[in-house]
């Protein structure tokens, strides 16, 4: 394993065993007032989806991810894609959610096309 994978695996479990971090949590109330007349959501770089699946545990929404990589264990649907289109067609979703991603890629206006290409409302 490489030195920043396994750099990567501490953060991870790290991060998972401080109870008070509910970053999740927080990101979703503030996130459902936005999500709320939509039935179906693409995340856009879930991770593990974790933030997706807290959302729908108040909403009725169907989420499913996309990322380039898939984590050993998801919390809603993950297809693995390679970061520039997304394999959906035009207005797949109701709506696009992008947490903590655009700051990754070279090219974030690609990404917000992209998102608007498959996006229905939002």
């Amino acid at each position: 394993m490489k030195l920043f994978d396994k750099f990567l695996k501490w953060v991870y479990a790290s991060l998972k065993s401080v109870p008070s971090l509910n970053r999740h949590n927080y990101l979703a109330k503030i996130l459902i007032p936005y999500l709320e007349d939509a039935d179906s959501a693409l995340d856009l770089g879930a991770s593990d989806g974790r933030l997706a699946k807290n959302i729908q545990a108040k909403l009725k929404i169907k989420f499913i991810g996309v990322d380039t990589v898939v984590q050993p264990r998801t919390f809603i649907p993950i297809i693995k894609y390679g970061g520039k289109k997304l394999p959906f067609r035009d207005n797949s979703f109701d709506c696009v959610m992008i947490v903590d991603v655009l700051h990754h890629d070279k090219s974030p206006q690609k990404i917000i096309a992209e998102a608007k290409r498959v996006s229905k409302k939002y």
